[in-house]
């Protein structure tokens, strides 16, 4: 192979000093900028998940926080419009973030991601929550099991529902001709 090669950590723990020193170099893909990742119009989990990965990951790596799992509103709202492309004006901006944020996070508190009452620290307004090692991959991941499972326990109920209705509507046609 021609050329030089590139040695990278991409998450998780290094344990060996010889590998820590041969990565520290390396190009970090989490500084770069990349373009829109998500409109207003997309699925929430799309924006859900990127900025629980963001948040995890930059408090983890880069802020060495205490209790990377927890975050205030404004963090939130901060990583959510780095990566959102609006052409409005600053304060219409302003308005549609807020509103798209609060949606988000209400969002995240019924299906099971965030919660308000479990921080550790005063200074946060939520917290992440789901089970497994408390990395960003981890965090990442269990946004799409607990959204997923939500929605799909929300259309077995809307199915249950409608199976349940047609089959009563059928059932009852026939009281009519009793009256």
């Amino acid at each position: 192979m021609n050329g030089t090669s590139e040695l990278c950590h991409e998450d998780g723990d290094i344990i060996h000093k010889d590998l820590l020193d041969a990565v520290n170099d390396c190009f970090d893909y989490d500084l770069t900028e990349n373009p829109i990742e998500y409109t207003l119009n997309t699925d929430p989990i799309i924006p859900l998940s990127n900025v629980v990965y963001r948040l995890v990951r930059g408090k983890d790596k880069y802020e060495n926080a205490k209790e990377p799992l927890e975050f205030t509103q404004e963090e939130f709202t901060d990583r959510y419009a780095a990566k959102l492309k609006l052409s409005v004006s600053k304060d219409e901006k302003e308005k549609i973030i807020s509103a798209t944020v609060n949606k988000l996070l209400q969002i995240g508190q019924e299906v099971g991601i965030f919660s308000k009452a479990s921080t550790k620290l005063d200074k946060s307004d939520y917290r992440i929550m789901y089970q497994g090692s408390a990395d960003a991959k981890t965090a990442e991941d269990a946004i799409f099991e607990k959204y997923v499972l939500k929605a799909s326990r929300e259309q077995s109920k809307v199915d249950a529902f409608k199976r349940v209705k047609d089959e009563f509507d059928s059932s009852q046609k026939g009281l009519d001709e009793f009256s």
